[in-house]
């Protein structure tokens, strides 16, 4: 009886993280902080908030599970690169990019790095990024849908995508 009670708890339990992972996580308190926290547990991401979100150089905000981040229905959300990248996808990562705006004309970088990752943009703006708005490398695939690109530029390669 105990055995069986024990199975049962296990497979309730099981059942109950499989119905979080299949659901969305909402941020209403958008900044770096709990950006990031949500980006380690992956899935997908929505932020409820108006918001320019600044990221350093030293802090990317890296990509490492499959993850699908956007903004709530009608809200702006804005990703600042202060200097560096402002998104670090890893290899064999598949990461969902919506409706945000990237920019980040202070030094080099700007946008998404993608190291041999899957990125699939939608309705993103990238504005003003130095070192291409998406430097594709080491195999890596990108999707580009209803996308504009303003103003990014590099030294070597492309202002958009590299």
């Amino acid at each position: 009886m105990k055995r069986c009670l024990s199975t049962l708890v296990a497979i309730l339990l099981l059942g109950l993280q499989l119905a979080h992972a299949q659901g969305e996580t909402v941020i209403t308190l958008c900044d770096y902080q709990h950006v990031s926290k949500a980006l380690e547990t992956g899935g997908s991401i929505v932020m409820d908030c108006d918001r320019v979100l600044e990221v350093w150089q030293d802090r990317p905000l890296t990509i490492s599970v499959n993850t699908t981040l956007k903004p709530a229905e009608g809200r702006t959300v804005t990703f600042k690169a202060l200097k560096g990248r402002t998104f670090v996808v890893e290899a064999g990562i598949t990461f969902t990019l919506e409706k945000v705006t990237v920019t980040g004309r202070t030094a080099s970088g700007g946008g998404i790095d993608n190291n041999g990752g899957i990125v699939n943009v939608t309705n993103v703006a990238f504005e003003d990024n130095d070192d291409s708005a998406i430097h594709n490398r080491d195999g890596g695939t990108v999707t580009i849908t209803a996308n504009t690109f303003t103003n990014n530029q590099t030294f070597i390669g492309g202002g958009a995508v590299y």
